[in-house]
């Protein structure tokens, strides 16, 4: 729930929705606002944008919200007004350039684009200032959450002195302060990204035989899960789940040279499973054997080195 909006994602399996899927869906969007008003006692009017990957999903949204703004019905779809080709999708793509630019901490890049940004909201051909002000509101309160997602504690109240302001330009004036605040941010975290995954690797080392999640190593070096999964990937080429598992079946695989004689319930308590089948399960899958084989040849004084999927 943002504001007064209630925002549903839908999984749809093609790249695209024909028109009588579209129709199936107002449908579906009609009966839902009745329902919500029976059980609430308040009129809703609904919003749909088009089918988009998850990685553009932002842009569906600005589309759904221009569905909202601009259909004169209770449900509309963006295919259905004259509006989308010209306003919403310019309003999408300098929405998305900003918050690319910002992502990236380029603060020549923000600078630029907020002034794109701000002059088509100021433009009262495009949007009214109530409208600007929301739309505003919503890139300031999505650049916060970038920020947070790559380990910054963001505490501003720029959203709050927005709402605030009386005039365009108090408006230009907070949103430019506070977007170039968070580019500064995000673009002084960039140096520390590096330390961040050697201390995971640090922790993951020393507790790797316990449980262990990717949540609680996020939580353990002070940033996001959804950015602490994919900065992992980055650095080291590999996700977490992979290489944890790295680190365990080579833990094993070192306690059954060293002892093959020992039981293979203890070694996968100490590689970190708890559950001996599921060990073994991983355990074939990345060496291509299952742990008491690998004990056969150990015993037979056969290679020790068995190629594996590591």
């Amino acid at each position: 729930m943002m504001g007064n909006k209630l925002i549903a994602a839908i999984p749809w399996t093609s790249a695209d929705m024909g028109y009588t899927e579209r129709l199936r869906m107002i449908e579906r969007m009609r009966s839902l606002v009745t329902s919500l008003k029976e059980m609430v006692g308040v009129d809703f009017k609904a919003g749909i944008g088009s089918v988009q990957p998850w990685s553009t999903m932002f842009d569906s949204y600005q589309e759904a919200l221009n569905a909202l703004r601009h259909g004169m019905r209770k449900v509309t779809h963006i295919d259905d007004l004259m509006v989308r080709n010209d306003a919403a999708k310019q309003q999408a793509n300098l929405r998305r350039t900003m918050l690319e630019v910002l992502r990236r901490g380029d603060e020549a890049g923000t600078r630029r684009e907020a002034e794109m940004l701000l002059a088509w909201y100021m433009d009262t051909r495009n949007s009214t200032e109530a409208d600007a002000q929301m739309a505003l509101l919503e890139i300031l309160l999505e650049g916060c959450r970038i920020a947070s997602e790559q380990g910054k504690s963001v505490q501003s109240q720029a959203g709050k002195e927005l709402l605030q302001a009386s005039t365009p330009e108090e408006m230009r004036q907070i949103f430019t302060t506070a977007v170039l605040q968070l580019v500064r941010d995000i673009a002084a975290q960039a140096p520390k990204q590096n330390s961040v995954i050697q201390l995971a690797k640090e922790y993951i080392q020393n507790n790797f035989t316990s449980e262990l999640s990717l949540e609680k190593t996020a939580q353990q070096v002070n940033i996001s899960p959804y950015y602490f999964s994919k900065l992992f990937k980055e650095e080291t080429g590999t996700n977490f789940s992979d290489y944890l598992t790295g680190l365990r079946i080579q833990k094993a695989r070192e306690l059954l040279r060293k002892d093959p004689d020992r039981n293979i319930k203890e070694i996968s308590i100490e590689a970190g499973y708890s559950n001996p089948n599921y060990f073994s399960r991983i355990f074939k899958k990345c060496t291509g054997m299952t742990p008491t084989e690998l004990r056969d040849i150990l015993k037979s004084g056969g290679d020790t080195e068995h190629p594996s999927g590591e």
